[in-house]
């Protein structure tokens, strides 16, 4: 039977219901006011809390944070300042997460942006060191889902409108491979590294990559950069851009039907004629 162990308490199907009392920002932004309604919530059976947490400027966009707001429950002249007066500091939180250990309550948190998220590493989960990291690591036993983590995740997906799915090993494989792939190009554009080979010699002996794929670059050169700035854009359309913009190198080189091996004879040949200059 499925089971979960959140803090030392076992959760199972058909045992007692592990309650959690929705606290959100119902603490005004005051630490005080938090611990009160933690230990209210602890007087009333709960087995943890819930807060949230907003890095407001990166959530919100600049017209709706300067925009006015002036009613009866704002903390503020604009949306900006009714949001920033709600929020708790990294130190209120870590603050809390003692408060809360002291009142026998697990602490959650919902995150709503990247710079939340980040609080993770702020209120101590640093991986198998801690017991705690995505994972929670028990004594002597293999690494546990962690709901804290999940509930975490899973907030994060519906506040950007992304569906939960099951993910296939493949899919999982071809995206790290583009990003990889897409990022290399990058730095290679930008003079960082000085050859698509250093790149590939760097991840086969530094981290691991699969040394008869020969690298990330000689890989993409195998199945063909025109494929690989198709299959990056089609991940964009899924994914947006932000991670999913193909190098202008890439593009290049895929428009022209070059490889990086070509790309890099021809820098070379180049140097070698002249002492300097740039084939792309």
């Amino acid at each position: 039977m499925p089971e979960l162990v959140v803090d030392g308490r076992r959760i199972t199907r058909d045992g007692p219901a592990y309650v959690v009392a929705e606290i959100g920002s119902n603490h005004q932004g005051d630490v005080e006011k938090a611990k009160a309604l933690i230990h209210a919530a602890r007087e009333c059976g709960v087995d943890a809390v819930k807060l949230q947490k907003r890095d407001n400027r990166s959530l919100y966009t600049t017209a709706l944070y300067e925009a006015p707001y002036d009613n009866e429950h704002s903390f503020g002249r604009t949306y900006g300042e009714h949001r920033e007066a709600l929020e708790l500091s990294p130190s209120d939180w870590l603050e809390l997460r003692e408060f809360s250990r002291e009142e026998g309550v697990t602490l959650f948190g919902t995150v709503f942006d990247e710079a939340s998220a980040d609080l993770l590493a702020e209120l101590g989960r640093f991986g198998q060191k801690t017991g705690r990291g995505f994972y929670r690591y028990e004594a002597g036993a293999e690494r546990q889902p962690d709901p804290e983590v999940t509930q975490l995740v899973r907030a994060e997906a519906e506040r950007l409108g992304v569906k939960q799915r099951t993910i296939e090993p493949g899919e999982i494989v071809t995206r790290c491979i583009l990003a990889l792939v897409n990022e290399g190009a990058l730095i290679l554009e930008e003079g960082i590294a000085a050859s698509p080979g250093d790149i590939d010699v760097i991840w086969c002996n530094g981290y691991g990559f699969p040394r008869h794929r020969g690298g990330p670059m000689f890989y993409a050169d195998t199945i063909g950069l025109a494929a690989v700035v198709e299959s990056i854009r089609e991940l964009a359309k899924a994914h947006g851009k932000r991670y999913w913009t193909p190098a202008p190198l890439l593009v290049t080189l895929a428009g022209d039907g070059r490889t990086f091996a070509a790309w890099q004879a021809a820098r070379a040949a180049a140097d070698d004629g002249d002492g300097g200059g740039d084939a792309a």
